[in-house]
């Protein structure tokens, strides 16, 4: 998993392009689609414009790519400081049941402390 600036490990690890019928919702609520949806399609046309052996993983790219365009465009319809991380904590939350299922588990399983933000859902809590 590589790491992108402005984005938590949690978030890196359980994210792909596949659950990003998971943002959509919250992303809505503050951004109408009429601007979220050409970013989306921008992003992805240019990864598909790459070259192979420079372009990485789609979600890496998607990642990096989004945190770009989407933090500040958030943060400014929010009022926010620049460098609130808005977009990662947007994600986190979207991605909450992944983060705690995936995350959670493999942090047990190797004696690793979790962050105590996704110790809040509980066991039973099941993924939509």
């Amino acid at each position: 998993m590589a790491e992108v600036k402005g984005i938590s490990k949690e978030v890196a690890y359980v994210f792909a392009a596949a659950k990003l019928n998971f943002v959509w919702p919250q992303l809505d609520k503050v951004l109408p689609d009429s601007v979220t949806r050409p970013i989306i399609k921008k992003i992805w046309e240019e990864y598909d414009h790459m070259d192979n052996e420079t372009k990485g993983p789609p979600s890496t790219y998607f990642l990096k790519r989004s945190q770009e365009e989407f933090n500040p465009l958030l943060n400014k319809v929010l009022k926010r400081e620049e460098d609130f991380p808005t977009w990662n904590n947007l994600l986190s939350y979207a991605l909450r049941n992944y983060i705690y299922w995936d995350t959670g588990a493999r942090a047990a399983a190797q004696g690793i402390e979790q962050d105590s933000r996704f110790k809040l859902y509980p066991a039973d809590r099941k993924i939509n």
